[in-house]
């Protein structure tokens, strides 16, 4: 093999090299400031309620800190949403007032925001001030996590046909359902699901 041959393979070998750690440097980064974004989420009491939300379909991943391809792919393949506008679209249906308050349409109103924002798409803040009004009906429909995760799981295997049994359940119901079982023994037992917020004005 002539020398400068050599020479271009070692290079182009250097190069793939550097680019491997650097891509999964990058990655761990990533990692590391979304699970600290995670906890400083968890210091807020409304925050850390609807952490025990998205949870149910991310576990303890936050979508919001997804990388922007990542998020972007997500809400294409699971929404058809490719863009702001479609997005706002999807979110005006989840959470559409007239509808009858139920799981399986507003915890997945608040993943989705999570996605949104992991797609460059919303505000952190103004996906948190979204969430706070989903999470009073919420709230309203519901007497506790465990009511809330049962009915998420009944709708998940409906809208996807599988058995209500659970004899058919799909790799990502099963997910769902470890996810449930690490927040029944975790967030859920710290956080109460009646938890009243502090903006929040007392009932009438």
């Amino acid at each position: 093999m002539i020398p400068f041959v050599r020479k271009m393979l070692r290079y182009t070998g250097i190069g793939l090299l550097l680019i491997l750690v650097w891509s999964t440097l990058s990655g761990w980064i990533r990692r590391r400031r979304a699970a600290a974004r995670y906890r400083e989420d968890a210091r807020d009491p409304f925050r850390r309620w609807t952490q025990g939300v998205f949870g149910i379909v991310s576990g303890t991943v936050d979508y919001a800190d997804l990388s922007t391809g990542q998020a972007r792919a997500v809400l294409a393949r699971w929404w058809h949403v490719h863009g702001p506008r479609e997005l706002q679209a999807v979110l005006h249906d989840l959470g559409d007032a007239s509808a009858p308050d139920t799981a399986w349409s507003l915890v997945r109103y608040v993943v989705v925001t999570r996605l949104g924002i992991g797609a460059g798409w919303l505000d952190r803040d103004e996906a948190w001030a979204m969430v706070r009004p989903i999470a009073r009906r919420l709230q309203r429909g519901y007497d506790g996590w465990v009511a809330l995760g049962h009915a998420y799981v009944v709708a998940r295997r409906a809208a996807q046909g599988l058995a209500t049994d659970g004899s058919e359940d799909d790799a990502g119901m099963r997910a769902i359902l470890d996810h449930i079982s690490v927040l029944r023994d975790s967030l859920w037992n710290e956080v109460g699901f009646q938890t009243r917020f502090a903006e929040e004005e007392p009932p009438a």
